[in-house]
């Protein structure tokens, strides 16, 4: 499972935890009460795979303990399904080859018993902790063994979920045309899928991933229309970490267009949001969006601050790719300060890796950024050798015009888009009709309001006017009455 979905459904988990709570106790007893072995794993299994989200050590003890009995007794299927939910609970730990031992081992047994379809689920595991490690083209083979077993067994929920893997593994490796086919796939197939949740999810989550793509190609007017349609689809169904990750990726396109109150804005809600949630990888990334942001405000100390964090949670994890980012991000922040020395040592460290693992897009990142360094010292023949390399490398990754056309009409993206952005200047336009009517409508009830309190007061002046008028007739009658008697 991928991270986005392990926390859309624990924060599903959450809102109404009383309710999922009695299955458990119910699975629980039925467990401590089967007498025949086999039940008791199947029900120790399924209790591993409620509980792999919401409470990862309690799943790993039952599913150890499914292990434990399959010593005592020969049950293969109930086996690997428990070393399939340790590769889930370990890929969730970020414990990756961990967790790759154990899909390994759950992939020969269902191998052994010819099922299929479970095997195409653990090679999707594989394949998903293969990318955590930055091995994506090892990623992309398991993958697409997945692929063709859902596609031969006609599982359109696997079908999706491996396509979405896939597209992120090229998207990982710059090579944008293939990222984005995979996802078009994802939303065209989702189009047929009955499960409401599994569709709106999915539909959801490429529409981040599409956004993120567009946004590589330089494209940040397509780009805004996937990342507020997640950001809508995502506040509809209370899903906390996609409407985070919709924040994140708003912020950048504002970040790209210099707009960095709004950038910051956005950055800061999705990084309380992630807090919350206790996803450290999304705070790394929102951690390093943040140190940009004050760099180039010259807020060169809380800069840092918020880059060595963003380092510090990545290298914990063991997210290379992220790590290349960051000392990339770092160096700029360097050069900025002229501090030329260190921005190399960071340049450095970050080609160094980008190289390794094949990151082309951050690589190209990191060879502008030297180009640039070596420029502001004048040193302008390594700056002429490092902007070739960049141009070079820039040009093998985009997309050329014509390609691009024919693979958004391959999938009837274009007229989906145009509908899509119609959609949202028409939801603008209603907010904006919104607001001015309550803008109306509160003038109109000041009006109202200051006529009936200017009505209020002209009567009161008129009641008090003839008020004194009676009084000071009544005061002259006692009075004269007064004096008289008092005369006397």
């Amino acid at each position: 499972m991928n991270r986005p979905l392990l926390l859309w459904i624990a924060s599903m988990l959450l809102s109404g935890l009383t309710m999922a709570q009695s299955p458990l106790d119910s699975l629980e007893n039925a467990a401590k009460k089967a007498s025949n072995v086999s039940d008791k794993i199947n029900y120790l299994n399924e209790l591993a795979r409620l509980t792999v989200d919401e409470a990862p050590d309690k799943a790993e003890k039952y599913a150890q303990e499914v292990l434990a009995l399959t010593q005592k007794t020969s049950y293969p299927g109930g086996k690997a399904n428990a070393l399939q939910h340790l590769g889930d609970i370990y890929t969730q730990k970020s414990e990756y080859k961990q967790a790759e031992n154990f899909f390994t081992q759950a992939l020969e047994i269902y191998q052994n018993l010819n099922d299929a379809l479970r095997q195409g689920f653990v090679l999707s595991g594989l394949g998903l902790a293969n990318y955590y490690q930055s091995e994506f083209k090892q990623a992309i083979t398991y993958l697409n063994e997945a692929k063709s077993i859902f596609e031969l067994q006609k599982n359109k929920e696997g079908l999706t979920e491996v396509l979405a893997r896939i597209g992120v593994c090229h998207y990982a490796l710059a090579e944008y045309a293939p990222a984005l086919e995979a996802q078009l796939k994802v939303l065209k197939i989702t189009e047929e899928l009955e499960n409401v949740e599994t569709r709106f999810y999915n539909q959801l989550q490429a529409s981040l991933n599409i956004g993120a793509i567009y946004k590589q190609l330089d494209d940040g007017e397509k780009a805004i229309l996937y990342f507020e349609k997640a950001k809508q689809l995502a506040q509809q169904e209370q899903d906390d970490w996609s409407l985070a990750g919709a924040l994140t990726n708003i912020g950048t396109v504002y970040d790209d267009q210099n707009n960095l109150p709004k950038a910051k804005e956005n950055y800061e809600e999705a990084l309380r949001i992630f807090t919350v949630l206790e996803d450290a990888s999304a705070q790394a990334v929102v951690c390093n969006n943040l140190g940009d942001i004050y760099r180039k405000m010259k807020e060169y100390k809380k800069s840092l601050q918020k880059h060595l964090k963003s380092l510090k949670i990545k290298e914990e994890i063991g997210d290379q790719r992220g790590v290349a980012n960051s000392f990339n991000s770092i160096a700029l922040l360097y050069k900025d300060q002229q501090e030329y020395t260190q921005a190399h040592v960071y340049l450095k460290k970050a080609i160094q890796i980008a190289t390794k693992i094949k990151a082309d897009d951050i690589k190209r990142d990191i060879l502008k950024l030297t180009a640039e360094v070596y420029a502001e010292q004048e040193n302008y023949a390594s700056a002429y050798t490092y902007y070739v390399e960049y141009s070079t490398l820039k040009d093998s990754i985009m997309l050329s015009t014509s390609s691009m056309a024919e693979l958004l009409g391959q999938y009837g993206a274009s007229q989906k888009e145009l509908k899509l952005k119609i959609t949202q200047t028409t939801h603008k336009l209603e907010e904006s009709q919104q607001e001015n009517e309550r803008l109306y409508l509160y003038l109109l009830a000041a009006i109202i309001l200051g006529l009936i309190a200017g009505l209020s007061l002209g009567i009161d002046v008129l009641r008090k006017s003839n008020r004194l008028k009676r009084l000071k007739a009544r005061l002259g009658e006692e009075g004269s009455s007064q004096v008289s008697e008092h005369s006397s």
